[in-house]
């Protein structure tokens, strides 16, 4: 994967997909679990507006296609989970949760 470009592509649908130059994430497990990882990152980075706090303090797996992502706040945490499909070799965001914790 080094040396792979990465271009993010929004389909027709406004879903997010992030593939490869060559339009594929990789075959490994370990390759589309990045480009899960860098298409949730594009989306919390477009779509987050509250850019204080602590950031990002976690992001995993919590099943084959769902991820969730913490972002820590002074007196809360937001929680992001996410739903995606990796087809065509592109990471597709199909669905986002928003909630509050803490």
């Amino acid at each position: 994967m080094a040396g792979c470009a990465l271009a993010a592509v929004v389909t027709m649908q406004g879903e997010v997909a992030l593939a490869m130059n060559d339009g594929r994430c990789g075959m490994t497990p370990l390759e589309t679990s990045l480009c899960a990882m860098r298409a949730i990152l594009d989306n919390v980075e477009q779509d987050y507006g509250m850019p204080g706090g602590d950031g990002v303090s976690e992001i995993r797996r919590t099943g084959p296609d769902t991820w969730v992502v913490e972002m820590l706040q002074e007196e809360r945490a937001d929680i992001w989970t996410y739903t995606l499909s990796i087809e065509d070799g592109a990471a597709r965001i199909t669905d986002v949760k928003k909630a509050t914790g803490r």
